[in-house]
């Protein structure tokens, strides 16, 4: 398990925890280190991720892997200083999507998400289907439940136990099925 092979304690685990989330950033100067937290952050709660277009050449900043054939493709666009999500910038996200079913198969299934400020896409661009966005007030209230939920687990040491680990990440939103429509919001297209 992941916080048994990254953490000696408890008390570990929480500095560990608030590191990550302190990358969590709207910063065009740190762009990479939020991706890698997006990813890091993920591990902490048992997802498997990676980071695509980094590692490979080709496919999104972050994938996140939710189950049998279930996946969350993230474009991070915490630099961003724009009034609504540009058609540049989703219809990246939807290249995304297409690159995610060519590489593990078309019947997968997808949610495609943008950590964005806005939440409201320019007409002109095309949002993939259940387009979702990560808004900095959906992202604060991850950053809390994260908190919350290695808090839980930083008592008494209760993350090695894997039991006290999956009750912790249902009770805080944050399972796999859950995590993305709890702590994001759908995109929607301008009038």
């Amino acid at each position: 398990m992941y916080l048994q092979a990254h953490y000696e304690s408890g008390a570990v685990l929480r500095l560990g925890v608030d590191a990550v989330l302190a990358e969590l950033l709207w910063d065009e100067e740190r762009t990479e280190e939020t991706e890698a937290a997006l990813a890091e952050f993920a591990e902490h709660l048992g997802i498997t991720a990676q980071r695509p277009e980094r590692d490979f050449g080709r496919g999104s900043d972050v994938l996140w892997a939710l189950g049998k054939d279930n996946f969350a493709v993230i474009e991070a666009k915490s630099g961003t200083t724009g009034k609504m999500i540009w058609k540049k910038d989703i219809n990246q996200l939807a290249g995304s999507v297409n690159w995610c079913k060519d590489e593990y198969g078309a019947g997968v299934k997808v949610v495609p998400i943008i950590m964005h400020p806005k939440t409201v896409v320019e007409k002109s661009g095309t949002p993939p289907s259940g387009a979702r966005v990560f808004t900095p007030a959906t992202i604060d209230k991850l950053k809390d439940a994260v908190r919350a939920y290695a808090t839980a687990l930083a008592s008494n040491d209760s993350f090695r136990d894997p039991k006290s680990v999956e009750d912790q990440l249902r009770q805080h939103k944050l399972s796999a099925t859950e995590i993305a429509k709890v702590f994001s919001t759908a995109a929607t297209r301008q009038q």
